[in-house]
């Protein structure tokens, strides 16, 4: 897609797609089914640089991004400087949901964080406050 097409996405944002950055397959199928049940799309990857890649090549942006920290092949971290670095995918929000100490990572600007296991409704309300803002 070329860049103007990808800004044009950008400033359309799909109303209802959450993307899921989750490599644990059961934890990542979790989290899909409950952003469905929060009423939203889930768009499940298994590590950043599936999601970079998916998100390069997509039609329109999520409305959010939950990203897990710890994973193979591009950590969340790794992912969400290379997010930083892309100015259209910047303006995407993002939860980070991790079992580790988020403090160990560094500069995670601009997110939220929350601990695993996570709370469901404060996840539901996390989520649709983002999706809302976004």
């Amino acid at each position: 897609m070329s860049l103007a097409g990808r800004f044009i996405g950008a400033l359309e944002l799909s109303t209802s797609s959450v993307l899921v950055i989750e490599d644990e397959p059961s934890a990542r199928e979790a989290l899909c089914e409950l952003i469905n049940v929060f009423g939203f799309e889930a768009i499940p990857t298994q590590n950043g640089w599936e999601a970079l890649k998916y998100l390069h090549s997509c039609d329109n942006l999520p409305r959010l991004i939950l990203l897990d920290l710890v994973m193979p092949i591009m950590t969340g971290l790794e992912f969400r400087q290379a997010q930083m670095r892309d100015t259209l995918l910047a303006q995407i929000p993002v939860i980070v949901l991790t079992a580790s100490n988020p403090s160990e990572w560094g500069d995670l600007a601009r997110t939220t964080v929350m601990r695993k296991p996570v709370d469901i409704l404060e996840l539901s309300a996390r989520v649709r406050e983002q999706c809302a803002a976004a």
